[in-house]
């Protein structure tokens, strides 16, 4: 394939990421994979899980919306010192920006309007609002 004798892994700078396998677990497994443009830099074409880099700054605004969830225990469960919590964050961030996919439910346990979705999405990936201020809407 094209695509794999243009990615060179030796030339990318390896950083905290986060990605995430969407299974639908049926007689006939379902794996939730994207294709990614053509006209990126970063490996362009290929399938991939939805994912992608971690801002460490970003868990910390997050932990009251994390109902239940702390850094301390993100980072017991994913068997790291600390900033787990942003691993998570960045998890459902990057799922919600490629795949249209928010993993999360309202506090007020009412019904999720997933076409509401679709502005919040357009504004997070135009950068005219940060993933806090859409999962705070």
């Amino acid at each position: 394939m094209a695509n794999e004798k243009e990615f060179d892994p030796e030339a990318v700078e390896i950083r905290p990421a986060a990605t995430v396998m969407i299974i639908a677990d049926r007689p006939d497994l379902e794996v939730l994979m994207i294709e990614r443009n053509s006209r990126m830099a970063f490996a362009p074409g290929m399938w991939v899980f939805p994912g992608g880099a971690v801002d460490p700054g970003e868990a910390d605004d997050f932990e009251p919306l994390c109902d239940g969830l702390d850094d301390a225990r993100a980072s017991e469960i994913l068997g790291v010192d600390s900033g787990g919590l942003a691993y998570w964050v960045a998890a459902i961030r990057e799922n919600f920006e490629e795949a249209g996919l928010l993993l999360g439910r309202r506090t007020d346990s009412g019904p999720v309007d997933a076409a509401a979705f679709a502005g919040p999405r357009h504004r997070l990936n135009n950068r005219e609002a940060g993933f806090l201020e859409v999962a705070r809407e």
